[in-house]
C-alpha cells in the first residue's frame, strides 16, 4: 500500500466533514459563508481560541450549531491525534487545560497542530467553495 500524501488525507477529512454537514440537513448560506470563513479564523484568533468559539456556538437547535459541532469534533480529532493524545479530551475543560501546560503540550507541538488545523480549514473551504452552487440549488443536476 503506497503512503497517503498529507493532502490527500486533509482533503478526505474535509470531504467527510462537509457530507455530515450535508447529512444534518445543514447546509445554508450561512454554513457555507461560516466554512469559508474557518482559515481566516483560525489564522487570526489561533487554534484555542477557535476551538473555544466552536465548543461555545455547538449547542442549540438549527444547522448552524450542528456544523459547528461536527467541525469542532474534527479539529479537536485533529489536534488529538497530532499531539500524540490516545484519545480526545473528554469535555472542553480538559482540552484546555492540556493545551495550556507546557508539560502536556509544547510550543512546538502547539505550533504543528495549529499548522495541521489550518490546513484541513483551507481544504474545507476549497471544497465548500467547489459545491457551494451545485449543493445549494439541491437536485438541479
Amino acid at each position: 500500500m503506497s503512503p497517503v500524501r498529507l493532502d490527500q488525507r486533509l482533503a478526505a477529512q474535509a470531504s467527510q466533514i462537509v457530507d455530515a454537514i450535508r447529512q444534518q440537513g445543514g447546509w445554508s448560506p450561512e454554513v457555507v459563508s461560516r466554512l469559508k470563513g474557518l482559515p481566516a479564523q483560525l489564522r487570526t484568533g489561533g487554534l484555542p481560541a477557535t476551538l473555544a468559539f466552536l465548543y461555545a456556538k455547538s449547542t442549540g437547535p438549527g444547522p448552524l450549531p450542528a456544523a459547528y459541532e461536527t467541525v469542532r469534533a474534527a479539529l479537536v480529532e485533529v489536534v488529538s491525534r497530532d499531539l500524540g493524545w490516545a484519545a480526545p479530551p473528554a469535555d472542553a475543560l480538559a482540552l484546555f487545560t492540556a493545551l495550556g501546560d507546557p508539560a502536556v503540550t509544547s510550543a512546538g507541538a502547539m505550533a504543528r497542530a495549529s499548522e495541521r488545523t489550518e490546513l484541513l480549514a483551507i481544504w474545507l473551504r476549497r471544497l465548500t467553495e467547489a459545491l457551494e452552487g451545485p449543493m445549494a440549488g439541491g437536485d438541479d443536476d
